[in-house]
């Protein structure tokens, strides 16, 4: 069994009108797969696979207030957004995921019921990994090789 790992960060607003650039997170920094590629997710390596309160800080500073602030400002929206999340070890604290005009913030849901109104446990995740799963799979079939060996390449 494989032990290669990603974690991925799905992340968009609660009317579903704007979804981030998915954030993954593999084990190697640079992979050579991607040498030259422009992907289109933001990723970065970490040598467990896992969310850390650093990346989640970078993310959230370097993509998520960025992005943000740019689709309120295409749209005349005021410059004020929160970010709504379950309480993973993974999360700073929503003090340091404050900007510093405080416009932009994080909130925690309480821990009990994160799965009941969190969206992103709606079903919004694993549609994204049946859709990855999909495409996988209809890559490793749509070769003249046989499977196994379109599967050892990909």
């Amino acid at each position: 069994v494989s032990k290669e790992r990603v974690t991925i960060l799905p992340c968009a607003n609660a009317a579903g009108t704007h979804a981030l650039k998915m954030v993954v997170i593999g084990k190697s920094n640079k992979p050579r797969p991607f040498k030259n590629i422009d992907l289109p997710v933001h990723y970065y390596g970490q040598k467990s696979a896992w969310m850390t309160k650093d990346l989640f800080k970078k993310w959230f500073d370097e993509c998520f207030v960025p992005e943000v602030g740019k689709w309120l400002k295409d749209h005349n929206f005021p410059q004020k957004a929160l970010l709504l999340l379950d309480n993973a070890p993974g999360h700073p604290s929503e003090e340091e995921l404050t900007t510093e005009d405080k416009c932009i913030t994080a909130m925690f849901l309480p821990p009990n019921c994160t799965a009941l109104i969190q969206l992103m446990d709606q079903n919004i995740i694993q549609f994204v990994m049946q859709d990855y799963k999909k495409n996988l799979l209809l890559r490793a079939i749509s070769k003249d090789q046989p499977i196994e060996k379109n599967f050892k390449r990909i």
